[in-house]
């Protein structure tokens, strides 16, 4: 093989390749600036520099066609034929591969799928993620990139890591109003498969997760707003956790979740709370009294009655309580020091509190647990002691000894249905299995449980400043989080009055009168805007319904194809129009928590697309439009529940 590149100097001057390259990185330059100052395509000495560091057995050629190819381990990434062909292939044949929608392409090699892709699709997005910057170099070296770098909608991600990628790949997918592809051949995958591997990984999780959220969103989105609508009173006068934002950096964290691990800390609770500022998840709250502390945060944050239940009749005069505005409302009659709201992970919260008052955006990962991690991150703090982080069943139990559900067994326990029984089916019902521990033990868990430790293993990465420790280690092994004994905790310094001195100053120095008026009454005036434009999105869903009832009617009367082409454009026009105005309205997000039809996405296209017409009958037009209906009808009817939600506030 004769290889293309010529190491003595960075841009060949009388090579094809060098001109490629030259209006290549001239491209790159002027639309990513920024990338092709990371990649040290900036400069001629930088480049020079990095062409240096291409391994050897990195090598160009050409195909039979006299296409670039490029080998890595001697292992050809495209067709040694002819590439193109092969790009044009795989974009004809792969069946629902490739969306007009736009493609997230895994892999980059010459550029050969991504830059058939664009000239079928001109207007799709387009993002490249390649995690080799060598392959990337030689790509802009061999092939005429300008079509990708010119694009206005191109994402390049080049270098990155597998979590970062990922996490970027998710930010589009969870964006993007319409379905978009992900394509990653092997060939191009291979030289990098075990970063690809992480990468598919992730992608697979964030989407479970996604579907986990879905699905709870459907089944408790009218919980949600049947709370919220009560708590609206409270979400206007309540303030943000934004007071606590980084006060105590050089303070470590005890995080008390619910889990087994937690008995171990009991007994020497009151001789950490003097040397820790303590965290507790609402679950743990009982615990945490019958030893005789009183947390100085507490995080309840499911809107869940259940979860009410775990504070229910207590009392923790020291304690903040972080809370969310959908929680069920007799959470915000719980005595404790004072309530401070973060930010919703609702539409409706959202919608107001971006007209308000942002209360502080605080991570979640489905459990309380990951959301008082990360309200101990957002404190400042860099260490973080966890206890009662188990994510998994150790010794076959599901939390700490007198936990309220362990109390709920035993008072309906009877000589037919033990205590035990209870215990059992809470272990079986979430697809347990075995997985690894700390050391060498193999811990039971569930699918459940499993996602969360997911998400603290990704949190670990993504904030490799923050020191987590868990306690006694008992628990599913985290990566990037080890386990400490207990009583190494009895070393560290006393540091409670600090503590108590910093807390009382963050209490007291908040928001001054005017300014809480003046959120207060942003707040009215952003439930106005709200219920107006519920009302507005009424009005639009109701006039889709009836001219999809026309078309219906019209179609029918139609003789002539001329005639039914003239009426399915007018019919295709007008639905478009409506659909976009639903689309971009701001007050969209909000039906989320109670409509119960498809998505958008797989709904849009049913309503805008032009209908199949079978030969010599209008039948699919009907089903057609049928579905639309029903659509309408379904926005309708989540319009009609927030309004009325709304009123009984």
């Amino acid at each position: 093989m004769n290889s293309n590149l010529n190491k003595e100097s960075p841009i060949p001057e009388k090579s094809n390749s060098g001109e490629i390259f030259r209006r290549n990185l001239s491209c790159l330059k002027k639309n990513f600036p920024a990338l092709a100052s990371i990649l040290c395509l900036d400069t001629d000495e930088r480049i020079q520099e990095l062409m240096e560091k291409i391994p050897e057995n990195y090598k160009t050629d050409f195909s039979r066609e006299g296409q670039p190819l490029l080998f890595v381990g001697g292992f050809s990434l495209h067709s040694k034929y002819n590439p193109e062909r092969e790009a044009c292939r795989a974009i004809e044949t792969t069946d629902g591969t490739f969306s007009k929608n736009g493609c997230i392409f895994g892999g980059l090699g010459l550029g050969y799928y991504c830059l058939e892709y664009i000239s079928r699709f001109p207007d799709a997005p387009v993002t490249i993620v390649e995690p080799d910057v060598f392959i990337f170099l030689l790509c802009i070296k061999s092939k005429d990139m300008t079509p990708l770098f010119t694009k206005k909608n191109t994402a390049l991600f080049i270098g990155l890591s597998a979590f970062d990628s990922a996490t970027a790949v998710e930010e589009i997918l969870q964006n993007s109003v319409e379905p978009v592809s992900i394509f990653m051949p092997p060939a191009l995958i291979k030289p990098n498969q075990d970063w690809f591997d992480s990468f598919s990984e992730i992608i697979k999780r964030n989407k479970e997760k996604r579907g986990i959220n879905q699905n709870t969103l459907k089944r408790f989105g009218e919980l949600w707003l049947k709370n919220m609508s009560k708590n609206l009173p409270e979400m206007g006068k309540r303030r943000g956790i934004s007071r606590f934002k980084g006060i105590f950096t050089g303070f470590p964290v005890l995080l008390l979740a619910a889990g087994p691990g937690l008995d171990a800390v009991l007994p020497i609770l009151g001789k950490l709370q003097k040397k820790c500022l303590v965290v507790a998840v609402d679950t743990a709250l009982r615990a945490c009294l019958r030893s005789g502390v009183q947390p100085d945060f507490l995080l309840l944050v499911d809107p869940q009655y259940w979860n009410y239940r775990h504070i229910a009749g207590l009392s923790s005069g020291n304690t903040f309580l972080i809370t969310e505005s959908a929680a069920y409302p007799a959470v915000f009659r719980f005595k404790c020091r004072d309530i401070f709201l973060c930010s919703s992970l609702f539409p409706l919260g959202k919608f107001l509190e971006s007209r308000a008052e942002e209360k502080g955006a605080l991570g979640a990962g489905g459990s309380v647990a990951t959301t008082a991690w990360d309200f101990a991150r957002y404190t400042g703090s860099s260490t973080i002691y966890a206890a009662g982080l188990d994510l998994g069943y150790p010794d076959k139990a599901t939390h700490f000894r007198g936990a309220l559900f362990e109390e709920k067994n035993l008072s309906e326990s009877c000589r037919l249905s033990p205590a035990e029984t209870g215990a059992a089916a809470a272990l079986l019902s979430g697809g347990i299995f075995y997985t690894a521990g700390y050391g060498e033990k193999q811990v039971l868990t569930d699918r459940r449980l499993n996602l969360y430790a997911w998400w603290f293993e990704a949190a670990a990465t993504r904030h490799p400043e923050i020191k987590t420790f868990i306690l006694e280690g008992r628990g599913i092994r985290i990566p990037g989080m080890e386990p400490v004994p207990v009583e190494n905790l009895l070393n560290l310094p006393d540091c409670r009055c600090d503590l108590n001195s910093i807390l009382e100053k963050a209490w007291k120095g908040g928001l001054d009168p005017e300014e809480t008026s003046k959120i207060e009454k942003a707040f009215i005036l952003a439930q106005d805007e709200l219920e107006k434009g519920l009302k507005e999105i009424l009005i639009l869903a109701e006039r889709g319904e009836n001219r999809c009832r026309r078309f219906q009617n019209e179609i029918i009367k139609a003789v002539t194809p001329s005639t039914r082409d003239g009426i399915l454009k007018e019919f295709s026009l007008d639905l478009g129009i409506i659909d976009t105005q639903i689309k971009n309205h701001p007050v969209k997000d909000v039906l989320a928590m109670t409509f119960t039809g498809e998505s958008d996405s797989e709904n849009t296209d049913k309503n805008t697309g032009e209908p199949e017409e079978s030969p010599g009958t209008g039948l699919p037009f009907f089903e057609i439009t049928s579905k639309s209906m029903e659509f309408y009808s379904k926005i309708t009817e989540a319009a009609l529940k927030n309004l009325s939600a709304l009123k009984k506030k």
